[in-house]
């Protein structure tokens, strides 16, 4: 007999009769099971909660007796002290060596004699007590603890983890609160710590949820004669997730082994017909799934801020979507099964047929492109093109393409905006020569330079002549335009290699690379000369300056080399100055022995 026929005959109402009475006998002997689990399992979990409690209740009363102790102490420091400076020495001292002590306060006949820290907040546990020596001297002592006391005491109180402890006075202060319990919870907590009774037996236990998980509770007194607010309550949280997770799961098991034995033995009548079902039913969900999703992708694609298309290896289209048709200005159905030559023309298809022979040998090809839309308008696309492999064969290739004109448009954009604050910031703006800053840069360059390759080179230092009285007499647009003309003239005149810029002012400076004093000397009476012919037309006038040039060459042997050469160049331009102006003067360096050098420093006017 078949298997099929075999479960066949157990359909019948005597098979289906006596199956179900297996069940309900082997749900009962598993229920019982799992009911004398349960009822073990709360008995454990009381018996270590009780436990536990009894550990953190010892703590609590070994730490109020060191409090006892430490009152003591004080009371003794007290009567035994009676420099007031003494006794406060004494109880900053205790203070000191208690590290979870806030305060504590020394009261002699109803007179303050020592007082040392102060209550940090309202959880704070406040030891006092009062004492008659002999009748003649009465003591009170006050110690407050540290809110972080009873938590530091209580860290490593459990073995479990999961067991939380928690210290309130017995009118419901807490001292150390509970951490995981709401504000309905912990008002219910302080109420059932107000109305237990004074005795320091006095135990009770309850279930309650902390933090969402089920746990036990249980509250017990212990003595603490000289805390303000009454006797201490421990209270001791052991979460029975961990226990429960291991009964539910035993409880699963059991019902597990219920349900696999009922369905073992009902669902093979039918398993047969279930599969063919579940067949058709799983074929059809499979297609419109499909169907589904290649809607989704169909649309995502086309509307897509992308451009994709479709090519197969001859190059002919398969698919495009609305952004990509857009661009050649093409409709869907001119575009499918057109060539890549009729889309992009033989000067584009020569600019991507390397890449596309890449493509199709296997091996994708990212690239960026100038390109012209089919409006006439010139765009950039950064492209992609990914090979559709078929093992190793190359069946077509996908284009992913990005119109990126805004972007290439906005970097150009920025890439001129830092020319021009590079502009900005080495070029003086009147004249169009370098600034101050950036001349001495290049300049302290080629002294490097110089210094590697022993080279040899000259500065020169420019100044016009009676500028103040050109400003003067013409006014300032005038002293622009001959700053202005002077730059032009120095700009056309000196080579590529040299430096020229406006150092401030109406005076310039230069650096001849590669030359010698000699040639420089020639070159600046040149200069000189030419400037002197040079005619500044302004305001229908004539304008016509001279300049006076100090020279000086590279000395490399000195501490700074570039504000020596300029300093020497400066003087020799003040002797320029000094000699009647429109003149070129050599440092004192280039000078031949016979001649005197005046002294003095400074530009001249």
């Amino acid at each position: 007999m078949s298997i099929a026929a075999f479960f066949r005959t157990l359909s019948s109402r005597l098979h289906w009769a006596i199956h179900s009475i297996w069940l309900v006998v082997l749900a009962a002997v598993l229920c019982a099971n799992v009911v004398d689990d349960y009822f073990l399992l709360q008995e454990n979990e009381l018996r270590l909660l009780l436990s536990e409690s009894s550990i953190a209740v010892n703590i609590v009363k070994m730490e109020v007796g060191g409090i006892t102790s430490l009152l003591d102490t004080v009371e003794n420091a007290a009567i035994a002290s009676r420099d007031e400076e003494q006794l406060a020495d004494k109880v900053q001292e205790l203070v000191r060596d208690n590290p979870f002590v806030a305060a504590i306060s020394v009261v002699s006949n109803d007179v303050p004699r020592a007082s040392i820290g102060a209550i940090p907040s309202a959880s704070t546990a406040v030891f006092s007590r009062s004492t008659a020596k002999d009748g003649l001297l009465s003591v009170s002592v006050s110690i407050a603890l540290k809110p972080e006391f009873w938590r530091y005491k209580l860290a490593y109180a459990f073995s479990r983890a999961d067991a939380k402890v928690a210290v309130y006075a017995a009118s419901g202060r807490p001292l150390l609160p509970f951490a995981d319990l709401d504000n309905t919870e912990n008002a219910f907590l302080a109420e059932t710590i107000a109305n237990m009774a004074p005795d320091a037996a006095a135990l009770h236990t309850q279930p309650l949820r902390a933090d969402g998980a089920r746990s036990m509770l249980t509250l017990q007194q212990a003595a603490a004669p000289f805390l303000e607010g009454g006797p201490l309550v421990v209270g001791t949280i052991i979460s029975g997730e961990n226990s429960y997770v291991h009964w539910r799961s035993d409880l699963l098991d059991q019902v597990l082994i219920w349900l696999t034995a009922a369905v073992l033995s009902t669902s093979l009548l039918m398993m047969e017909a279930r599969r063919r079902r579940r067949s058709e039913l799983s074929t059809e969900r499979l297609q419109s799934d499909m169907r589904s999703r290649d809607k989704f992708i169909s649309i995502l694609v086309d509307h897509a801020p992308i451009m994709v298309s479709y090519w197969d290896a001859a190059r002919r289209c398969h698919y495009a979507n609305k952004m990509y048709r857009a661009w050649f200005g093409r409709g869907e159905e001119e575009i499918l099964g057109i060539d890549l030559q009729s889309l992009l023309g033989e000067e584009l298809l020569a600019k991507c047929a390397p890449l596309i022979d890449a493509t199709l040998r296997g091996e994708p090809q990212d690239f960026e492109q100038e390109r012209v839309r089919a409006d006439g308008s010139t765009g950039y696309v950064l492209s992609r093109y990914i090979p559709d492999m078929d093992g190793r064969e190359v069946r077509g290739f996908f284009v992913i393409a990005s119109d990126i004109t805004e972007l290439k448009q906005t970097q150009q954009s920025l890439e001129k905006r830092i020319e021009d604050l590079y502009s900005l910031a080495t070029t003086d703006a009147l004249t169009g020569l370098n600034n101050r800053r950036n001349l001495l840069e290049k300049i302290q360059f080629e002294i490097e330079r110089a210094r590697r390759y022993r080279l040899n080179m000259v500065f020169f230092m420019l100044d016009i002549d009676h500028f103040k009285k050109i400003n003067d007499t013409f006014g300032h647009d005038t002293g622009d335009a001959v700053l202005k003309g002077l730059g032009a003239l120095l700009h056309d005149t000196m080579r590529t290699s040299d430096h020229v810029g406006r150092l401030g002012g109406e005076e310039f400076g230069i650096l001849l690379a590669s030359v010698v004093p000699q040639q420089a000397e020639a070159i600046a009476e040149r200069l000189r000369r030419r400037v002197e012919e040079m005619v500044v037309w302004h305001n229908e006038k004539n304008i016509r300056f001279t300049v006076s040039i100090g020279l000086a060459d590279l000395q490399v042997d000195v501490e700074n080399p570039l504000e020596d050469m300029v300093k020497r160049a400066d003087l020799a331009l003040y002797r320029a100055k000094n000699s009647g102006r429109n003149r070129v003067c050599l440092a004192d360096n280039l000078l031949p022995p016979a001649v005197e050098n005046p002294e003095g420093q400074g530009f001249g006017a």
